[in-house]
């Protein structure tokens, strides 16, 4: 009887010694995706920030922050199409402009889908980190810089402050860009292939 414990208690504490290694990395291997995930978060929040900061009326880190709140990543879980993607964005763009709390909110559409859009492609395009399979539901941002590169290539017509984008010039942009992306087979947010930054006068 007692032998036959104290064999019990080896094996079973021989199993557990095995085991400790593999927990061990995957307990690791678990903490260093959450710490990815955080500094990717962070990173996202702070590349949205820098993006308001030049040219738009909000340009109030507390603000900004507080408008990030406002954004229902949970909801993406949900999406498994463009047309999904586009009503989920419409609504945090009004989410966004809801939350302003000033005059400035009539005309923000613009500059809600623009902190909107670099907030996602940090988050999800650049990183991989969050909702990977909404990388091809993106929408880039828009703004001076990418509008007049499409227009030199000839591939948009018409210049659009993004201070004056309403709901629906933001939606024509984004239709055009869409035929764009269909004709050169590349996501929607690849357009951003167009913004050159080093190159831009």
């Amino acid at each position: 009887s007692s032998r036959r414990r104290h064999t019990r208690y080896i094996s079973v504490t021989g199993v557990q010694t095995c085991a400790l290694p593999i927990l061990n990395m995957y307990l690791k291997t678990d903490n260093r995706n959450n710490i990815r995930k955080t500094i990717i978060g962070n990173f996202a929040k702070w590349v949205a920030v820098a993006a308001l900061r030049s040219g738009s009326p909000i340009k109030d880190k507390k603000t900004i922050l507080k408008l990030l709140t406002k954004i229902k990543l949970d909801n993406l879980a949900n999406i498994s199409n463009q047309e999904q993607f586009d009503q989920w964005h419409n609504k945090q763009c009004y989410s966004i402009i809801k939350h302003l709390n000033n005059d400035k909110g009539k005309y923000f559409y613009g500059w809600a889908s623009k902190l909107l859009n670099v907030y996602l492609k940090t988050l999800i395009y650049v990183s991989s980190d969050f909702f990977p399979n909404l990388k091809e539901f993106l929408h880039p941002p828009i703004d001076s810089i990418l509008q007049k590169n499409l227009i030199r290539k000839k591939l948009q017509n018409k210049y659009f402050k993004i201070s004056d984008l309403t709901e629906s010039k933001y939606k024509e942009l984004i239709s055009g860009y869409k035929k764009i992306a269909l004709r050169e087979k590349i996501y929607l947010i690849e357009i951003e292939k167009y913004w050159e930054y080093s190159k831009n006068k």
